[in-house]
């Protein structure tokens, strides 16, 4: 069966390079291009991920080059949770060989939705079909990074004695850090909307910045367990008023965040032998 594609698109050979695209949108200088270049040369780096290792581009940017090269629609991978139930769909050797994450199956056409990271060539996506038994596949693009972690994710057994931790309000590049060194520690974590971090409730544990919380309740207080954090330890009166039961003070030093992580499992009941298990 040759290899089909439903909407929103199929993926085009990509004529114009990720760095020239990225200079056209203002996302980087010459000089940066350059100097990514080199690191990506020297690292054995995709240039997409050479650019966020270097902060040079926070993910929004890279993967907004990454839709406009490959001619496929961007996911953001960290807010969009792999369905578990498609795991067995393809073998975690399988899903880090095509570097690709299924999301989700339409019943009845065969239809698989599935996250790639570049380069995505036809004959790949020829045998991840094949590989997947889909009738046809349905594609979005995502950075090699966000892919990694998904995969991750949707592989790794769930382990139900630690809460996912809830990130709101962070920069680009501030949240990728945090995942980051919680990922590490095997800490689970993932960015929210307003709408899901208004959602959270008392066994939820939400990690902030005052202001964004702040904008977000207005008056009200936080109804999840809040860490908040800001820039200056005058604010705390502010964490106070947020009814949060830790306080962290940027830059932001990891074991202070873990500590506190592990100061709303205890609030939770959650003994250190569990969240170690």
């Amino acid at each position: 069966m040759s290899l089909r594609f439903s909407s929103p698109a199929s993926p085009q050979r990509m004529s114009q390079r990720l760095g020239e695209i990225l200079l056209a949108h203002g996302s980087i200088d010459p000089g940066q291009l350059q100097a990514a270049l080199a690191y990506q040369r020297e690292r054995g780096r995709l240039l997409g991920d050479a650019l966020l290792e270097l902060r040079y581009c926070n993910q929004g940017q890279v993967l907004a080059g990454l839709a406009a090269q490959a001619g496929l629609p961007p996911i953001d991978l960290d807010r969009e949770m792999p369905d578990r139930t498609l795991a067995g769909l393809m073998s975690r050797a399988d899903a880090e060989r095509f570097r690709a994450v299924p999301l989700r199956q339409e019943a009845g056409t065969g239809v698989l939705t599935v996250a790639v990271a570049p380069p995505a060539t036809q004959e790949q996506l020829e045998e991840l079909r094949e590989a997947t038994g889909a009738r046809a596949l349905r594609l979005f693009i995502a950075t090699g990074e966000a892919v990694t972690r998904a995969i991750a994710r949707l592989y790794t057994p769930r382990r139900t004695s630690l809460p996912t931790i809830l990130l709101y309000g962070w920069p680009e590049d501030a949240a990728e850090t945090l995942m980051s060194g919680l990922a590490e520690r095997q800490i689970p974590s993932r960015q929210v909307s307003a709408t899901e971090a208004l959602a959270a409730g008392t066994r939820d544990i939400l990690l902030a910045p005052i202001p964004a919380m702040e904008a977000l309740l207005g008056r009200e207080r936080c109804s999840s367990l809040l860490i908040a954090a800001a820039k200056h330890a005058e604010d705390f009166p502010r964490a106070e008023k947020l009814d949060a039961c830790g306080f962290l003070l940027a830059p932001l030093d990891m074991d202070c965040v873990v500590r506190a992580i592990q100061r709303c499992h205890q609030l939770l009941g959650i003994s250190l032998r569990q969240a170690m298990a």
